[in-house]
């Protein structure tokens, strides 16, 4: 009893041995007793360790995140914004604080910039809803365009709002051209006008002399367009450009996909054709 007794008592609740293990032993009358306390001494035991394990754990979990929030930032908010908050926060099963919600909403709208979904709010969806139904109402209309209407107001009934983006991602997008694109394919439709025009207007001697001088690329030189592939933003300007716009005729009608990466070579080209500009205007 003396040997057992030892054996399943825990660090540090007796502080001594001997006579203290025959005092404890003296108190287990049966073996069932026994038994039973060295069970409950275990689990005892067992479940300090597990809350010990916890609060340790949980501890660890807290300093990471101060560590990953550890600036403070302070905002001050009109009160109607507030208010917003307050509402959007009670709707909410999770009940956030008003830094946790300012922070979660910060956080969908950053994500909304990079990741681009149509959204409608309820006003511009009973907008879009009267223009379809009139729409539906307008004679000669043909059979695509009533499916497109379609389409649009049963997105709208149904909440299917990434339909419209799926089948209309040629008007739903968020797609700008970049004017550093547009100035190079403007500067460059330019410069390959003066070039065509200069070259109509020289002889059959002067064209000779040109394809003798500088090789096959003086024969016939053309504006080749832009890679469909690699370059479509700025094949997509140009098309615009001379055939919705009517600038730059001289171009209008030609298939202006290159089938080759062009605007490194038109970009060297064009920046040496400014200084030369000035000096063919109104030639």
């Amino acid at each position: 009893m003396l040997r057992t007794s030892a054996l399943i008592r825990p660090s540090g609740t007796f502080p001594q041995r001997g006579k203290d293990d025959v005092e404890i032993s003296a108190l287990v009358t049966s073996e069932v007793e026994f038994e039973q306390q060295t069970i409950n001494l275990l689990l005892y035991r067992t479940i300090y360790r597990m809350i010990r394990s916890y609060v340790d754990t949980t501890a660890l979990l807290w300093e990471i995140v101060m560590i990953a929030k550890n600036e403070r930032f302070e905002m001050r908010l009109d009160t109607d914004l507030l208010v917003r908050i307050d509402e959007w926060r009670s709707k909410q099963d999770s009940s956030p604080s008003r830094a946790e919600a300012a922070r979660y909403l910060i956080e969908e709208g950053l994500s909304l910039n990079s990741t681009y979904h149509l959204q409608i709010s309820k006003v511009e969806r009973l907008n879009t809803w009267l223009l379809t139904e009139i729409l539906k109402c307008q004679k000669n209309y043909g059979d695509e365009d009533k499916k497109s209407v379609e389409l649009i107001q049963n997105a709208i009934i149904g909440g299917h709002l990434w339909a419209l983006d799926w089948e209309l991602g040629g008007v739903v997008h968020e797609h700008t051209d970049d004017r550093a694109a547009l100035s190079l394919v403007v500067n460059t439709l330019d410069m390959w006008n003066f070039i065509e025009r200069g070259y109509a207007e020289l002889s059959a001697v002067e064209k000779k002399t040109l394809e003798t001088t500088i090789g096959p690329t003086g024969t016939n030189p053309s504006f080749f367009g832009f890679d469909g592939n690699h370059e479509s933003e700025h094949m997509g300007i140009a098309s615009f450009l001379i055939n919705e716009m009517g600038r730059f005729p001289r171009f209008k009608g030609r298939d202006l996909n290159s089938h080759m990466p062009l605007v490194s070579r038109y970009r060297a080209m064009t920046s040496r054709f400014d200084g030369m500009r000035k000096h063919l205007v109104g030639r």
